[in-house]
């Protein structure tokens, strides 16, 4: 499990004992990237969050968290297919 007070998302593996962070692996990021740019709401994105996505070698899930359905990303799919789960969490101020 991981929270990031900043985006104020955890995402958690939804299988037993799974270590799961967040980042995409380098395997997968060239197709997630793919994906992300080529779909219609890419361009209304904040320009920080385009540029992540071009240039990182590993998309973290929690830095889009608040961006998924926007680009795109069923949650109930996700969860389902690949165990992967997004949790709101309380910020502190």
């Amino acid at each position: 499990m991981i929270g990031l007070k900043r985006s104020g998302y955890r995402i958690r593996g939804t299988s037993a004992g799974e270590g799961f962070a967040g980042i995409v692996d380098s395997m997968a990021t060239g197709y997630l990237r793919e994906a992300f740019k080529k779909h219609r709401n890419f361009e209304k994105l904040p320009p920080d969050i385009r540029s992540y996505i071009n240039n990182t070698q590993n998309i973290s899930l929690v830095k889009l968290a608040q961006y998924r359905t926007l680009l795109g990303v069923n949650d109930k799919w996700l969860e389902e297919e690949q165990g992967v789960k997004f949790e709101r969490i309380a910020g502190t101020r």
